[in-house]
């Protein structure tokens, strides 16, 4: 299914359900379930048990991903603190919105590769997410 008609149908489905989602959270939504619409519907069922004006925050918060924030955060302290600081702001966040370090250094690294730092920083970056 392309990802327009994704949208649309989810779109329609949160209307019919009397939710209100938000653009980016729909494309949250999207991202995270890699277009499976199984997987579209499951997410938005849950954001709904527990919001009914669902955000982009909420549905990292339910599906319990790191979200662009988070990973921003996290990029920064690794690019601008020391190792041990890094390291503090990692487990704060992961410990704060019970993440996985998996889910985090992957969301990161996509992060790193798509910058348009050099290779030689782009390597020092991987190998500081490979000592945490």
């Amino acid at each position: 299914m392309e990802s327009s008609s994704i949208i649309n149908r989810l779109n329609e489905i949160a209307e019919l359900e009397n939710l209100h989602l938000e653009p980016r959270a729909a494309e949250a939504i999207i991202l995270l379930s890699n277009g499976d619409m199984r997987k579209v519907l499951n997410i938005l069922e849950s954001c709904s048990l527990a919001h009914k004006r669902i955000s982009i925050q909420e549905v990292y918060d339910v599906t319990g991903r790191p979200s662009p924030l988070d990973i921003n955060k996290i990029f920064q302290a690794l690019n601008e603190d020391r190792f041990n600081k890094a390291l503090e702001v990692i487990q704060a966040i992961k410990t704060e919105k019970s993440l996985s370090v998996e889910d985090i250094i992957s969301e990161v690294h996509k992060q790193v590769m798509n910058t348009k730092s050099t290779d030689e920083m782009k390597m020092y970056l991987v190998s500081r997410m490979a000592d945490i």
